[in-house]
């Protein structure tokens, strides 16, 4: 996975991206990184901030978009989908769709 992306979860209002691609003008243990194609992928990430600015939402975010690929195979379309929370605080995007994005190099 090069990069995870999602908006209206949670405490997520925006878009918010988690990206492994590694910063083209850092040359700093470079053997380290992961090259598929023309990519350097870092190994390992590290998410960072104030208490209460949304770090766990964007792994709940993850979980909860994993969870919805393994059971797509079982679910009916109709079926409510569980765990999905929109953006809590403006009553507009309550209305609107949650998005996940994942982004992998094959």
């Amino acid at each position: 996975m090069s990069k995870f992306s999602t908006s209206n979860f949670r405490s997520i209002k925006d878009e918010v991206v988690l990206s492994m691609l590694a910063n083209e003008t850092d040359d700093v243990h470079t053997e380290y990184l992961c090259h598929v194609g023309a990519e350097s992928l870092i190994p390992v990430a590290a998410i960072y901030g104030a208490n209460a600015a949304g770090k766990s939402n964007i792994l709940n975010a993850m979980n909860v978009a994993i969870g919805l690929i393994r059971q797509s195979d079982s679910r009916g379309i109709n079926n409510i989908l569980r765990g999905i929370d929109s953006f809590r605080f403006d009553e507009e995007m309550r209305e609107q769709s949650t998005r996940f994005d994942f982004i992998f190099i094959t």
